[in-house]
C-alpha cells in the first residue's frame, strides 16, 4: 500500500483515505506565515498612513493569504474518503470543507483511470502531480480524486476502487 494511503474494509463496502499532508504542507505553511505577516505589516503600515489607493492592492494579497492559509491549516488536518460499495463511489473531504465531493454510479462508469499532470510555470519549473478519473459511458471524465503525489497512490486507488466494483481494467 502506498504512503499516505489507508483501505478500511467494511461488511458491504471499503473506505480508502488519502491523507493530505506532505512536505508541500510544511513549505506552504511557512510561506504563508511571511505572506500573512508582510501583508500585516504593510496593512497597518497604509491604514496609519491613510493610503487609500493601495487598499485594492493589499485586499487583493489579504484575499490570496486567506485562501492560501486555509489550504495550508486543512491540508496538516484533513483527508479524502472515498467510499465505495452497493454500485457507488462516493468521495468526501473532511473535517474542513473543500469542493471536489461526489457521488458515481458504477453502472454509468465505463472505466477508471490514473493520469499525470504536468503544470509549468512562468519560469519552467514543472510541477507533476496525479488524478485518479473516471470515464463514464456518456463519454464524460470525472475526477474522483486529483493532487496526489506519485503514480503509485493513484494506479492503487484505481485497483481498489475496480476491484470492489467489478470493473474490467481496460487501456486508456
Amino acid at each position: 500500500m502506498p504512503k499516505g494511503i489507508e483501505i478500511h474494509e467494511q461488511v458491504s463496502n471499503i473506505e480508502i483515505i488519502y491523507r493530505w499532508f506532505s512536505f508541500l504542507t510544511i513549505f506552504l505553511t511557512v510561506f504563508c506565515l511571511f505572506w500573512d505577516g508582510a501583508i500585516y505589516f504593510f496593512f497597518m503600515r497604509f491604514s496609519e498612513d491613510g493610503a487609500n489607493s493601495f487598499n485594492w492592492f493589499l485586499s487583493a494579497h489579504i484575499i490570496i493569504g486567506l485562501g492560501l492559509s486555509y489550504y495550508a491549516l486543512i491540508s496538516w488536518v484533513n483527508r479524502t474518503h472515498i467510499k465505495v460499495g452497493q454500485g457507488i463511489i462516493e468521495v468526501r473531504h473532511r473535517p474542513f470543507p473543500w469542493p471536489g465531493q461526489k457521488l458515481l454510479y458504477s453502472d454509468d462508469i465505463d472505466q477508471l483511470y490514473a493520469r499525470e499532470k504536468v503544470r509549468r510555470n512562468s519560469d519552467g519549473h514543472r510541477s507533476v502531480s496525479y488524478d485518479v478519473y473516471a470515464r463514464l459511458n456518456s463519454g464524460r471524465l470525472v475526477k474522483v480524486l486529483g493532487g496526489l503525489e506519485n503514480m503509485q497512490q493513484a494506479r492503487y486507488i484505481e485497483r481498489v476502487i475496480e476491484s470492489q466494483l467489478s470493473i474490467t481494467d481496460k487501456p486508456v
